[in-house]
């Protein structure tokens, strides 16, 4: 079973950065927020700590304006 979780997890998120930019460069920060939080809590109810810990790093830099979508 979590097998299959983390193959389909992988699978949907397989597009999250190029996503990220795209809705930052539409300016609409706060879909692309929403969505890198809930990949950064998915990664941690799968126990991808590394993958927690980038994407709560690229959500601190979108917090503090610091990220560049280009």
């Amino acid at each position: 079973f979590y097998c299959q979780l983390a193959e389909k997890f992988t699978q949907e998120r397989a597009s999250l950065y190029a996503d990220i930019q795209a809705l930052l460069q539409a300016g609409d920060a706060e879909t692309a927020a929403r969505q890198l939080h809930s990949f950064k809590s998915l990664a941690a109810t799968l126990g991808a700590q590394t993958l927690q810990n980038k994407a709560l790093e690229l959500e601190t830099l979108m917090d503090q304006g610091l990220f560049d979508a280009n």
